[in-house]
């Protein structure tokens, strides 16, 4: 065992080991021939620690976990211009862990929320010619951003 070889001492015999675990859960639905709505969310964790060979045990010591819902309307009233709102709501942490007399004591270390609003409006006056605008709002920990694009697409 490359461990013991390593470390000859009980104690300081540790290899790190990592774990995930994500899943994504969408719907979508057609309200009415031109209108569309759609909902998701979204979860992740993950967690970082030692495995102890000789005790066959795992010392986490971080754990992240991060939520996203999202929820979205897309309206096209004809085949030139089609609309689309979304709003997405994101809350990411961390956690460090300390162990003292065979007990886990688990702090918050980061505690982040994001959330985002956007519109776009596609117009597509002809198969080979698009035109995008999409403006959003971006409200996070460092602060709050608002973007503003606009696309022109000719097909040659």
């Amino acid at each position: 065992d490359f461990d013991r070889q390593v470390n000859p001492r009980d104690a300081d015999r540790r290899s790190n080991i990592r774990r995930g675990w994500s899943m994504r859960h969408a719907l979508q639905k057609r309200l009415i021939r031109n209108l569309q709505t759609s909902l998701s969310y979204s979860y992740r964790a993950d967690d970082f620690g030692r495995y102890i060979v000789e005790d066959d045990a795992q010392i986490v010591e971080e754990d992240n976990s991060d939520h996203t819902a999202s929820c979205g309307i897309s309206y096209r009233p004809n085949k030139v211009v089609s609309l689309t709102s979304n709003y997405t709501y994101r809350l990411d942490r961390q956690w460090d862990h300390n162990y003292k007399d065979f007990h886990e004591f688990r702090s918050l270390v980061i505690r982040n929320q994001h959330e985002n609003l956007s519109v776009s409006v596609d117009y597509r006056p002809t198969r080979n010619t698009t035109v995008n605008f999409r403006g959003s709002r971006s409200r996070q920990r460092s602060g709050i951003f608002d973007t503003f694009n606009v696309g022109y697409v000719r097909t040659l």
